[in-house]
């Protein structure tokens, strides 16, 4: 009988490769050692290396287990026995663990847990889909006045002319500054700072440094307050173009005048202009770091003590109280932005908060105190936002309360009634509060500024209590609610609180202030939801909301930064799988929305590798 021999290997010829210098000529080799034209040329014959071997895509299934892995993580988030969460007494004293977060080698730390679970899947989904990691973007949004503040164009002073609007664009410029920045902000006083935009009409070399650095703040936040067509009518540009014209000019500036050694009261307001134009998607972190550097800036001015008690005249003293209480709150929340819990007052701080006082009311020269208005006026927003940073950071329980309220949305545990009531007393003094300022301080009939406070206050009211409230009190007709379903609903319900707000307001110019509070990280949740989820009520609201969103949020589309990258990567996978289930059903393919086309459109120009989208 026949024994079966295992199969001798076929030796084939190795297939040389072609030589550096053929490949570089572009002519064909031979490919033999040393091929004829090095030969003839009498050159070194040097072979190419072997191209890198192709990445396999990983196999779509993992991606789609990994979503799946999602409720079940967040599940595993929030405790199984309601007799492992902490009392209402230890709340205050006992700070959240937290988590730190990995990301290509840097170390980041939360402590929401919300948070860190949604980052946690956003990463994985990143790694499945293979893009790649925004510290590597070619086009970084950083470059618009990021990481690089303490790295400035190399430009003398002399191109600071070159990039000086024309007359007729300064004035316009601080019209949209009057009109759309400042009455969120009021650390300026515009009858003060009128001489200097008409002297920077004529040039800069008769203005300070600190005035200069001033000035092109001013112009970069209020460009960033445009619309694209409002800055292509008057500067031919885009407002992303000219924005980076104006940052370059603010950071030229600010490099000769060694901010963090020595700053000046009118230094301090430019940086604090310079934090609140950076607010974008990539900057979150950043921008928390640097508001901690310019609350130590502060310190150093003595902005956190009380003019009052320093022997300071009437108008220094208020406007020293509002530039203290302006990054004192973006401090706040850039801190809540970022993941983390905001930071108290520090200690020994006395200053007062700012008085209701229009600008007109106050003047350089005064030499009594000023008195405050008993009537409405033009600080009802800044009152607002103060009173919510105050809120937070005077609350060290609040963070532990809503991380419990997100636990109960992400897993099955019951919240004892003692916790339900702190909740409860959380969300009544927010609103007592606000509601007292609106009472005090705000007349929507007076203007678009108190219709905007209007709408503020309601959306910070509603937002508290969705966020604090039991999801079995939040139960709608018609939609199951599970823990899945109701962190789910969530992240549909703040993107529809985002797109209300939008198109209630797309007419005051204020606009551009409520767009960069959009949260970015719990939507790219949403999307990653759509993935796997198909059916049902929520979904059909989810889908029903993406057309809005891009129709308000634009820069979506642009991807030439990761963020926009990683975004419109995960909408088109979601559309795929909506796509097949749609045919499925229907029998026909479903035509795409204007917002896909375009993504897929973006897709194919993007700087970054393909993404295997099927």
């Amino acid at each position: 009988m026949a024994t079966l021999e295992p199969d001798k290997p076929h030796n084939h010829p190795e297939r040389l490769p072609v030589c550096s210098l053929c490949q570089r000529r572009k002519v064909k080799c031979d490919r033999n050692i040393p091929c004829s034209n090095c030969v003839k040329f009498a050159a070194p014959c040097t072979p190419c290396p072997p191209p890198a071997p192709r990445r396999r895509p990983r196999p779509r299934v993992e991606l789609q287990a990994r979503l799946e892995r999602c409720e079940e993580l967040l599940r595993g988030f929030a405790p199984a026995d309601p007799s492992t969460l902490p009392s209402s007494d230890s709340q205050e004293q006992s700070p959240s663990m937290g988590k730190l977060i990995v990301d290509e080698g840097l170390v980041r730390f939360t402590d929401s847990g919300l948070y860190a679970v949604v980052e946690d899947e956003l990463q994985s989904m990143r790694s499945i889909l293979q893009i790649p990691h925004s510290g590597h973007t070619p086009t970084s949004t950083t470059q618009l006045g990021g990481d690089d503040i303490s790295n400035p164009p190399h430009l003398h002073m002399a191109n600071l002319e070159d990039m000086q609007p024309s007359p007729r664009q300064v004035f316009y410029l601080w019209q949209a500054y009057l009109d759309r920045v400042h009455p969120l902000t009021k650390i300026l006083h515009p009858p003060s700072l009128q001489p200097y935009i008409l002297e920077s009409t004529n040039g800069l070399a008769t203005l300070s440094r600190s005035m200069t650095t001033l000035l092109f703040s001013i112009y970069n936040v209020a460009v960033l307050s445009l619309t694209d067509d409002e800055c292509f009518k008057t500067f031919g540009m885009s407002c992303k173009t000219a924005s980076r014209r104006f940052i370059a000019g603010f950071k030229t500036s600010l490099a000769g005048l060694d901010f963090l050694r020595q700053c000046d009261l009118t230094t301090f307001q430019s940086l604090i202009l310079y934090l609140l134009s950076i607010k974008d998607p990539e900057n979150l972190h950043y921008v928390w770091i640097f508001s901690g550097v310019c609350i130590r800036i502060a310190q150093k001015l003595g902005l956190h003590r009380d003019g009052e008690q320093l022997g300071l005249s009437p108008f220094e003293t208020e406007m020293r109280r509002r530039a203290w209480w302006q990054i004192f709150m973006l401090d706040v929340d850039s801190a809540v932005m970022s993941g983390l819990s905001p930071s108290t007052q520090p200690r020994g701080t006395d200053c007062k908060q700012p008085s209701n006082l229009n600008d007109a009311d106050i003047h350089p020269d005064a030499t009594e105190p000023f008195r405050s208005r008993e009537t409405p006026s033009e600080m009802i927003i800044c009152f607002l936002l103060y009173k919510m940073g105050e809120f937070l950071a005077r609350s060290p329980g609040l963070p532990t309360v809503v991380n419990h309220g997100e636990a109960s949305s992400i897993g099955s545990v019951s919240l004892d009634r003692s916790l339900l009531t702190k909740m409860e007393e959380l969300a009544r003094d927010v609103d007592i509060s606000l509601t007292h300022i609106m009472a005090t301080y705000s007349d929507p009939s007076t203007g678009r500024l108190h219709v905007f406070a209007t709408q503020i206050k309601r959306s910070i009211a509603t937002r508290m209590k969705r966020l604090i409230q039991p999801p079995e009190q939040q139960a709608e007709c018609g939609i199951p609610i599970t823990p899945q379903d109701h962190l789910f609903k969530l992240a549909i319900a703040t993107a529809e609180d985002s797109v209300e707000l939008y198109t209630v307001l797309r007419s005051t110019g204020f606009l551009w202030f409520i767009k960069a509070h959009f949260q970015l990280n719990i939507f790219m949740f949403l999307i990653g939801q759509l993935c796997h989820r198909t059916s049902g009520d929520l979904v059909e609201r989810a889908w029903n909301l993406l057309p809005e969103v891009y129709l308000f949020h634009t820069d979506f589309l642009d991807l030439s930064s990761t963020w926009s990258y990683e975004l419109g990567a995960l909408v088109l996978k979601a559309w795929r799988t909506r796509s097949s289930v749609l045919y499925s059903r229907l029998g026909t393919t479903p035509e795409n929305p204007g917002y896909i086309e375009l993504l897929e459109m973006g897709m194919s120009t993007s700087p970054f590798p393909f993404v295997d989208l099927a």
